[in-house]
């Protein structure tokens, strides 16, 4: 069997969360993955109702961001939303907290793990959030929809 990363399908943040699970993996994920577990793992996009109505199966080698935690054992979950909170506290590497995204959320965890933020990461967390979150200003959306006159002066919600 091979690991996996399940992850929302059809939406930025699934992916984005499951970009950050394939660049920071030594951050969040337990020490018995190596990177060859990794960077073979499939990405597979599933809906939260495929989830929820147990359609989806889940394996014990499941790593899954941005989703409701399936009934069975998963190698690590991760997710921000409020509907998905779980009836108590979660332990070990399975990790829920309200948050923006869920990009962002990992982004947090890898940092407490040792993850040194740059500014470009530090950028696409504020971006992801803002976008997962629908949290635009009016700015952001006249800097987003009207032409740059200078692309190099892109915030980052432009890039």
């Amino acid at each position: 069997m091979t690991y996996r990363i399940i992850t929302h399908a059809g939406c930025t943040d699934g992916y984005s969360s499951a970009f950050v699970v394939k660049r920071y993996w030594r951050f969040l994920l337990p020490k018995s993955i190596t990177e060859s577990d990794v960077s073979s793992a499939d990405i597979v996009p599933v809906y939260p109702n495929e989830v929820q109505s147990q359609e989806f199966t889940s394996t014990p080698l499941d790593i899954v961001v941005d989703l409701p935690k399936p009934k069975g054992d998963v190698f690590f979950w991760c997710d921000h939303h409020s509907t998905n909170k779980p009836k108590k506290e979660v332990k070990g590497s399975n990790h829920w907290q309200l948050a923006p995204s869920c990009a962002g959320l990992l982004i947090d965890l890898a940092q407490k793990n040792g993850l040194v933020m740059t500014n470009d990461l530090q950028e696409f967390k504020k971006a992801i959030d803002v976008m997962d979150a629908a949290e635009y200003t009016q700015q952001d959306i006249i800097d987003c929809y009207y032409q740059p006159r200078d692309f190099g002066k892109l915030n980052p919600l432009q890039k």
